[in-house]
């Protein structure tokens, strides 16, 4: 992406676009157009046809405009497809090949102007302020030029990252990420503070566009720098994970703090944990406790879950396991899935609260629901009990198999188990050993002296 907030015209940004076979015959133009002050945007290869490897001396530089709705997005031609990106930021478009064999590539039911006023023949001394010139002083630039742009030069940034928006939750009738990245970028470029932060999500995760970490990294740097509380976050994350640029904890708890204490609150609970953990920063519990604070009375459920974890150890603050309670179930309703499991055991064990099998059957389904491996296992143990539910050995297995396709071993022994003794399942001994393999190579003991017991059955049956 080259920088064009200072550029307030179609006159120093240069896309050039010609067939390899003819480098030699255009890099006089080239070289001409870079001695004059022009930034030669990019080089693409537009075809290799054999009139143009053979008519080298019939080759021009020409305009090409379009008078088609740029917005239908069906051309043929990819040069022409990207001219509106190329006018929107004020990138002057210039084509080099044969003016017949241009022609006869666009669709039917488009036009390309072409006038000698704009020509230039290669085998000429070239002029290149005089060819400018006369290039911007054309009607038919202004013209075309308003054609293409219509009102978007008119409409402010928020305007147009409203657009954004629009197109990437589909609230205007259809959602379209790429055009979503297309006004996000007009509205970064117009100067919009949130823009920039749209555009490094977005190639960070490869929405609307190819992945990209250096382009996550650029957006993402100058939505920390135009003081985006979010965009200073998830700047800060790009250093904590070490996307696009090397992982440094300093640096990031430099920019999550700074959108900390702009009230930000992922942010409040995130420069917590490295408090806690003393990532980038000198461990200090006491100012853990004091930004998980902040979060959860935002209500951030990270900083729920963490102030619940702090009371409950003494972390920061003196251990009171009411409080931890509390904050844990509040976290819970807020949809943690670890605070729901907390909360599933607590009522399950009668741990600060009275026992009660029916709220910690829904508390674990929740986080079940949720993918959390431990109360997968639970619901799935509860089922085979009938603990607080209605007892169903065939559903205990589908939760046993979800808990243990993420590597729980207590999911992985119990699965093996019901397999073995075929529990709600069609009895099967060649998965009840591969199961109990998965558990004892984690280590666990119960499932090698099942392995080893299911292995001396097998061998007294066979001899």
């Amino acid at each position: 992406m080259i920088d064009t907030e200072n550029n307030n015209g179609l006159d120093k940004f240069i896309y050039i676009s010609y067939p390899d076979t003819q480098e030699k015959t255009v890099n006089a133009f080239i070289t001409a157009l870079r001695q004059a002050g022009y930034h030669i945007c990019c080089k693409t290869d537009i075809g290799d046809t054999q009139a143009e490897s053979k008519q080298i001396n019939d080759c021009e530089v020409f305009m090409p405009f379009l008078t088609v709705d740029y917005r239908q997005s069906s051309f043929c031609w990819p040069e022409l497809e990207l001219a509106f990106d190329l006018y929107k930021y004020k990138i002057f478009p210039v084509v080099i090949g044969n003016e017949r064999e241009v022609k006869n590539s666009l669709p039917s039911n488009m036009k390309m102007w072409l006038s000698g006023k704009k020509t230039i023949k290669l085998k000429e001394p070239i002029d290149i302020d005089r060819f400018m010139e006369k290039i911007n002083q054309t009607t038919i630039l202004q013209s075309c030029r308003s054609e293409i742009l219509g009102d978007i030069e008119s409409l402010t940034a928020e305007e147009c990252f409203q657009k954004a928006m629009a197109y990437h939750s589909g609230t205007n009738g259809k959602r379209n990420y790429q055009e979503a990245i297309k006004w996000a970028t007009l509205a970064a470029n117009k100067g919009h503070v949130s823009a920039p932060n749209f555009l490094g999500m977005m190639y960070s995760r490869g929405i609307g566009v190819v992945k990209n970490n250096a382009e996550a990294f650029k957006w993402g740097k100058l939505a920390a720098e135009r003081g985006d509380a979010q965009g200073q976050h998830n700047f800060g994350l790009l250093y904590y994970q070490g996307i696009g640029v090397k992982k440094d904890y300093a640096e990031a708890f430099k920019w999550s703090k700074l959108s900390a204490e702009a009230g930000f609150s992922p942010a409040q609970s995130h420069i917590a944990r490295m408090y806690a953990m003393g990532e980038g920063v000198a461990q200090d519990y006491g100012e853990a406790y004091k930004w998980n604070k902040l979060a959860a009375e935002q209500g951030d459920s990270y900083g729920q879950y963490n102030l619940g974890y702090a009371y409950e150890n003494g972390y920061g603050v003196a251990k009171d396991d009411e409080e931890a309670f509390k904050w844990y179930k509040i976290a819970a309703e807020n949809g943690h899935d670890k605070a729901q499991y907390i909360v599933g055991y607590r009522y399950l064990d009668g741990l600060d609260i009275a026992k009660d099998d029916g709220q910690a059957f829904k508390w674990f389904m929740k986080a079940a629901m949720q993918g959390n491996a431990l109360a997968q296992n639970q619901v799935g143990v509860m089922l085979f009990t009938g603990r607080g539910v209605t007892k169903s050995l065939t559903e205990a297995v589908k939760w046993y198999k979800l808990a243990a396709n993420q590597g729980n071993v207590e999911a992985q022994y119990n699965l093996a188990c019901m397999y073995r003794f075929g529990y709600g399942v069609i009895q099967n001994y060649s998965e009840a050993k591969k199961w109990y393999i998965l558990a004892a190579t984690q280590g666990d003991a119960y499932a090698k002296e099942a392995l080893a017991d299911l292995e001396n059955q097998y061998t007294q049956r066979h001899n």
